[in-house]
């Protein structure tokens, strides 16, 4: 395996900074067909071309293998690079140009484009010149070729679009739920790269050598083997964390709700819990993980993650990094960007992550809408939120929790609550007045058992109060708003 690397900045004003960090690189270039030639000096210098070869090629990388076969071709002293080449791969390579650096071309006395740069603007006609050789030389060389491209933006932009990411020959491009970086940086073994390069390497390269050893008198030749070394594997302990919503200390009813969430978190589906607050969302969740978890976490090996949107306020930052932090620890990429740190530590990893308050990523006055929350998940992850907001999630995502508790479920809660220490009497009254609100069952059988104030006086206190009746709507209509998910103030009355 050889690798290389060269100048490519895009950008000449990098030169100013390479004279802080003693980077002789920064802010230089070299055109392409000047580049393929010093590369092809090099590699000929190191021995290579003799062998059967692979190239892996990312970004201008892959403009580059190619201009480098095409100067081989045409040479009779290097044609042995074009010869022996057996396959190539292609990772985000611009074949028809980009139009960011066309772009910045536009405004080249602001930018400063290097001649790197300006030989990547969209429909470049030596570009299209290259396109045109790599398709008719390809196939015909029966050089094996495999293209890969991102489908996620990198610092909001997309650098290589599915049209500039055609090479014209080989197999159809497959895109990657990669940014423009990522998608060369696997962090598994059997990430789809990995997987392809390892089929490609076996299949037209150590494949090919085996059989010629086998054809020499010198025997049969030593087992191939194929290892793929990527950086998440390297480390010795991988972080699974196990954050679970707050369970309630007993759970009653809600019997469809359970059931709807359960089949869906072990079908690994993307789901909303959505309802007024104090409806149990959160307990309805803790419950169903509880089954469907168990001590092996169950369908997500990687990992459940809880994110709590009330403490972080909504803020895309503050969310990104707490994402990053409970899969990977604090000191993960800790100089990047949030949203970076977040791409990373989700990638490739069967994990779940828990949205708790979804509605507080409205989109208002700075927070994020929960649709950018989202965007930073990987392919391989699931979400559940829990959220007021019926319009966050898509109708066939939901279970419907904006319902009040049966009236057995509901004296049922309450008694758990008081001990059964509450007389017929205040009993039926206080049910009546609550009309199964979960959260105010809760509250208001706390403060019932407390034993410091007569029941018969808090019911008559809350009765003058409108407490909780005008705060929680008649039983099974609860709208969405319903409720303003504060606790009145009557019920957390201490007494004085």
């Amino acid at each position: 395996m050889w690798s290389a690397g060269y100048a490519a900045s895009a950008s000449k004003w990098g030169r100013v900074q390479g004279w802080f960090t003693n980077d002789r690189d920064a802010g230089h270039g070299m055109a392409l067909p000047d580049r393929a030639l010093q590369m092809l000096d090099l590699m000929g210098q190191q021995g290579i071309g003799q062998r059967p070869l692979f190239f892996i090629c990312h970004s201008l990388g892959g403009l580059l293998a190619k201009q480098i076969l095409r100067k081989s071709a045409d040479s009779p002293r290097a044609q042995s690079f074009f010869q022996n080449t057996r396959a190539v791969m292609f990772l985000a390579t611009p074949h028809a140009g980009s139009s960011l650096a066309s772009l910045a071309d536009s405004f080249r006395d602001v930018f400063g484009p290097t001649v790197t740069l300006q030989g990547l603007q969209a429909h470049d006609a030596h570009l299209s010149d290259l396109y045109d050789w790599y398709r008719n030389h390809a196939d015909a060389a029966s050089i094996e070729t495999a293209t890969y491209y991102e489908q996620r933006s990198w610092n909001g932009a997309t650098i290589v679009n599915r049209t500039s990411a055609r090479c014209g020959a080989g197999r159809d491009a497959v895109p990657q739920d990669e940014d423009h970086l990522s998608i060369a940086k696997p962090r598994e073994k059997i990430a789809q790269v990995c997987l392809a390069a390892s089929e490609l390497l076996q299949k037209y390269v150590l494949a090919e050598r085996a059989l010629a050893a086998v054809a020499s008198p010198a025997g049969p030749a030593p087992p191939i083997a194929v290892t793929v070394h990527v950086d998440r594997d390297s480390r010795p302990h991988r972080r699974i964390p196990r954050e679970l919503p707050p369970a309630a200390e007993q759970f009653f009813g809600r019997t469809p709700e359970l059931a709807a969430l359960t089949g869906r978190l072990r079908e690994t589906r993307n789901t909303a819990v959505v309802g007024p607050a104090g409806m149990g969302k959160t307990a309805l969740a803790a419950e169903a993980l509880r089954t469907v978890v168990g001590s092996a976490m169950g369908p997500f090996p990687d990992g459940i993650v809880f994110l709590d949107l009330y403490r972080l306020h909504g803020m895309a930052e503050a969310v990104w990094n707490a994402l990053a932090n409970r899969i990977e620890g604090i000191e993960f990429l800790k100089d990047r960007p949030a949203r970076e740190r977040a791409d990373e530590a989700c990638r490739a990893r069967r994990l779940l992550v828990i949205f708790e308050g979804g509605e507080e990523a409205d989109g208002q006055n700075g927070r994020a809408a929960i649709h950018e929350l989202l965007e930073a998940l990987a392919q391989e992850n699931r979400w559940l939120l829990l959220t007021r907001l019926g319009t966050q999630a898509h109708r066939f995502k939901v279970v419907d929790l904006r319902t009040a508790l049966d009236p057995e479920d509901a004296a049922r809660l309450l008694r758990t609550m008081t001990g059964s220490g509450l007389g017929p009497g205040i009993e039926r009254r206080t049910l009546d007045l609550l009309e199964g609100h979960p959260l105010a069952l809760t509250w208001a059988g706390g403060l019932l058992a407390r034993g410091d104030e007569d029941p018969e006086t808090l019911l008559i206190e809350w009765t003058a109060r409108a407490c909780p009746r005008s705060a929680i709507p008649p039983p099974r209509l609860i709208p969405w708003n319903g409720f303003s998910g504060a606790v009145p103030a009557a019920w957390m009355r201490r007494p004085g």
